[in-house]
């Protein structure tokens, strides 16, 4: 396209617009006003329809933390009940053997560094 033609195009457009915005600009006020009334309404309904399902879920999940927590408590003290000596028994008849003195652990562990013997050695010289 010739460059004069462009221009005188453009020019042309350009004043057809400027004729016409007196006229179109009322219509157009007058038909995009209850159009954006409308999207406003439907994002307002929408945002508070989100809202509500928020509201609904952070309530199921805080029942839900809530009876895990409760769960958690029962289990625990069902095992301290189950796990507690009472005061008349003895706490080595739960487990059959007579308590170990330290010195005696302290032996055992020696001897298996030491080699492994039952019977832990006094000292080097006895190898």
């Amino acid at each position: 396209m010739h460059p004069l033609a462009a221009f005188l195009l453009g020019a042309a457009v350009g004043a057809a617009i400027v004729m016409a915005t007196p006229v179109a600009l009322p219509e157009l006020r007058r038909h995009a006003r209850p159009t954006a009334k409308a999207v406003l309404k439907t994002v307002l309904t929408s945002v508070e329809a989100a809202r509500v399902k928020a509201v609904e879920l952070a309530e199921d999940a805080e029942d839900l933390f809530a009876e895990a927590q409760s769960e958690v408590a029962q289990a625990a003290m069902a095992d301290r009940v189950q796990t507690a000596v009472s005061p008349t028994e003895s706490p080595h008849k739960t487990s059959g053997r007579k308590p170990v003195s330290k010195r005696r652990v302290n032996e055992r562990r020696k001897a298996v560094r030491i080699g492994g013997a039952s019977k832990p050695r006094k000292n080097a010289s006895e190898v």
